[in-house]
């Protein structure tokens, strides 16, 4: 078994299950020293030249000493891993520890997929939807969870989402 970490879309039980249909042992995690942005280019951006001409949206996580988000840690087995690696080909892999959520315990030898970005554009996903679709994952896992997302979910403008909710 591989241990996944998940801090977008993957938080969602759906998209997730899509990707590696057998995850086991859902861990709601902290990962310190991260940013996690919503890069969110608008029609009329320079974008909107590569062909998407309605808004779009990826999440990024980047180093930013002193700053935390919360994600999912999962299991799963290596075949879906696999799997993973191939949905995930824009991304690296990363080796990462993070720590539970609630308990404060570290949880060792967990893999973050970062997104490449020099392949931002096809990293790109519709939105309002998406970003929706990450916020209810979080909520999935418990309010307090989905709050915490929502303070520790940038965007480009420098406001978290929980300054517009």
């Amino acid at each position: 078994m591989k241990k996944v970490i998940a801090y977008g879309s993957m938080m969602n039980k759906t998209i997730r299950e899509s990707l590696a249909p057998n995850t086991e042992r859902i861990t709601p995690v902290w990962i310190y020293n991260l940013k996690r942005t919503f890069v969110i280019w608008e029609p009329g951006d320079h974008y909107k030249k590569l062909g998407f001409g309605r808004a779009k949206a990826v999440p990024l996580v980047e180093n930013y000493p002193g700053k935390k988000i919360n994600a999912i840690c999962f299991s799963v087995p290596i075949d879906d891993f696999y799997m993973l690696i191939a949905a995930k080909r824009f991304f690296t892999p990363k080796n990462i520890s993070c720590t539970h959520f609630y308990k404060d315990y570290d949880i060792e030898n967990c893999t973050i997929f970062i997104p490449n970005m020099m392949r931002i554009p096809r990293l790109m996903r519709n939105q309002p939807q998406y970003i929706d679709e990450c916020r209810e994952g979080a909520y999935s896992i418990g309010n307090l969870f989905g709050e915490k997302f929502d303070s520790t979910t940038y965007l480009k403008n420098g406001y978290n989402l929980a300054h517009y909710t």
